[in-house]
């Protein structure tokens, strides 16, 4: 490749990369929306999501804005063994986990004025390995407790409510006005793994970030599947405001031409290495029988019209047979590759998929 070439790539992809997250952005903006509860007991979200993956280990973060104080729940978990499997309020007031409530967390809030009325973030993780629960408030562990006995995991089959508590599993008449949440939520994530102190540090460090996406699978139940649940009484959106700003486009700018940069490096490396060494590789064509170095190689292979590998791939199920699938365990997390794969490739309908197609999805995408 000419470097004048890897110049004129390099650009493309960065604008290619940019438009894409552009159409992205216009086509998930409700993802940028507040949710604002109502202050009465009627005023809720209620689903009943898998929680096979978050068996051993889970984190719930989310951003909090208290716009009346009392015992509000903002996250409940119930399951028919446990009301209060998990129960996370917005000044630490009856905070459950496992049926057992901390009250020793409600000074920890008070420290960080979560009832001013300004955002607050807010994470609770768990692991059964370590039998260990923290609270995180605007990235900063507030408290560590091993509240878990030996064997105990995550309740199943159970139901989540944003925006009141359940006392009993199944049970609405058990909700109440003073448990209501009455604030504004924003960016309510649940992670199938128990994240670091610093990587809810940086998730705490900007409202507007795009960070909680980059875990991929791991966000198990994510804020754009809470936006899309049937809301109950007074539940209303409106707009966070980051929409408007250029900031996160921006950093997901900036790591794409990181990446580029780092790609087109490697590129000239390799050239380089190539032109130096002389490497020469074998091939008879069938008609010269000549030598090509393995630029010219990668360059034959790129102009041809026919993929070697159409001989081999039959079926889209011989995608199971790549190093991610074959011999591994089914989970969610590798389902959830695919299915974030194909949502990607829908902003392409209409467009030939070649070799440089390909190319561009595994360079912008990984």
């Amino acid at each position: 490749l000419r470097m004048n070439h890897l110049h004129f790539l390099l650009s493309f992809l960065i604008t290619l990369c940019l438009l894409v997250s552009s159409a992205r952005a216009e086509g998930n903006a409700r993802r940028n929306n507040v949710l604002k509860f109502g202050a009465t007991e009627r005023d809720y979200l209620i689903f009943h999501p898998d929680m096979a993956p978050l068996e051993s280990s889970f984190t719930i973060c989310a951003w909090i804005r208290d716009l009346q104080y009392r015992r509000g729940v903002w996250f409940s978990y119930a399951v028919p063994s446990q009301g209060k499997e998990i129960q996370i309020t917005d000044n630490g007031w009856q905070f459950y986990l496992f049926g057992q409530v901390d009250y020793d967390l409600v000074n920890k809030y008070r420290e960080f004025n979560t009832t001013d009325g300004t955002w607050f973030h807010n994470c609770l993780s768990w692991s059964a390995a370590t039998r260990t629960r923290n609270v995180y408030i605007n990235g900063v562990r507030v408290s560590t407790s091993n509240v878990t006995l030996a064997g105990r995991t995550l309740g199943q089959n159970g139901s989540v409510v944003i925006g009141n508590e359940q006392d009993r599993y199944g049970n609405k008449a058990d909700m109440d006005t003073d448990n209501a949440f009455a604030g504004e939520l924003y960016k309510l994530n649940v992670f199938s793994k128990m994240l670091t102190t610093t990587e809810i540090k940086e998730m705490a460090m900007e409202m507007c970030s795009d960070v909680e996406e980059s875990y991929g699978a791991a966000r198990h139940i994510t804020w754009e599947d809470i936006l899309q649940v049937k809301s109950e009484g007074n539940v209303t959106e409106r707009a966070s405001g980051c929409h408007t700003s250029c900031k996160a486009l921006e950093e997901k700018l900036r790591r794409t031409e990181d990446a580029l940069y780092g790609a087109m490096s490697d590129l000239r490396t390799t050239e380089k290495s190539t032109r130096k060494d002389g490497l020469q590789v074998e091939r008879n064509d069938g008609k010269t029988g000549q030598s090509l170095t393995k630029i010219e190689e990668l360059e034959k292979g790129r102009n041809t019209t026919s993929c070697p590998l159409n001989e081999i791939v039959t079926s889209h199920w011989d995608l199971l047979y790549s190093r991610t699938f074959y011999n591994e365990i089914l989970t969610t997390e590798r389902i959830g590759m695919v299915r974030s794969s194909l949502e990607k490739l829908e902003l392409f309908v209409g467009q030939r998929i070649s070799d440089k197609f390909i190319e561009l999805f595994k360079l912008c995408f990984g």
